[in-house]
């Protein structure tokens, strides 16, 4: 196994392009708000040496001590779905996502701004991650973190399932996997909102106020180019959220 390389991301864009997958990075609306300082998602390394605020994790002296500390990070789907749609993952009950309710969704020709790019099969946070060793390192690969064979999921949306956590062990013979986690090598540590797609925002309501209407507020005054939906919910998420 070994981190993809820029001169090798095409053949993983096409895949996601035909899947439908997308770049999810979750944040905060402290994050958020120095994201938009920063011009792109950013490095938290890139954070903290420019003195922006920032939301602390528990997995943050790992990331230094791992190596990963000024990586961009995401996932290959949405944290929040199975939570608002009230659908268990395996034997757990979801929950918000934990990384914050606002999602920013790329597109996949977001992979072509890294100078390489690390799809693993665990949290870059765990104990003694290695990114080189522990990434799927081709196309083929990462086609295997998929439930269905493109050629045979039962509609559009299925393409971009992944399998769950007991089915990844299995597959690839790993005790350890969890779920997909992308990391990006970029010169600049952050990637830009030039291949923002949507944001989407949970409907809390914060001082009165929908966070929604928070996030267009800033849209408008960073001119950020892309559209913003409220996550919908099914009956009685949305209470329990809140």
């Amino acid at each position: 196994m070994a981190v993809i390389p820029n001169n090798k991301i095409e053949p993983v864009v096409s895949l996601f392009k035909t899947r439908g997958v997308n770049f999810y990075h979750a944040c905060q609306y402290k994050d958020f708000k120095t994201y938009l300082e920063i011009g792109g998602v950013p490095s938290r390394n890139l954070m903290e040496l420019r003195g922006f605020p920032y939301t602390t994790f528990k997995t943050d002296e790992h990331d230094k001590s791992n190596d990963v500390w000024r990586k961009v990070f995401g996932n290959l789907s949405d944290f929040g779905f199975s939570f608002a749609k009230a659908r268990r993952k395996e034997n757990t009950a979801p929950i918000p996502n934990p990384y914050g309710p606002i999602l920013l969704i790329f597109k996949p020709e977001a992979f072509y701004e890294a100078s390489d790019v690390a799809i693993c099969l665990r949290s870059a946070g765990g104990r003694d991650f290695n990114r080189e060793a522990e990434s799927l390192s081709s196309a083929d690969e990462i086609d295997r973190i998929f439930q269905h064979p493109i050629d045979e999921a039962p509609n559009e949306f299925a393409k971009a399932n992944i399998k769950f956590s007991k089915q990844l062990k299995k597959d690839f013979d790993d005790p350890q996997a969890t779920s997909p986690e992308v990391s990006f090598t970029v010169e600049n540590e952050k990637i830009s909102f030039r291949h923002l797609d949507k944001i989407r925002v949970d409907p809390y309501i914060v001082n009165g106020k929908k966070l929604k209407e928070k996030i267009e507020n800033l849209k408008q005054t960073y001119l950020l180019n892309a559209p913003i939906w409220e996550r919908r919910y099914s009956e009685g998420r949305q209470e329990i959220q809140q």
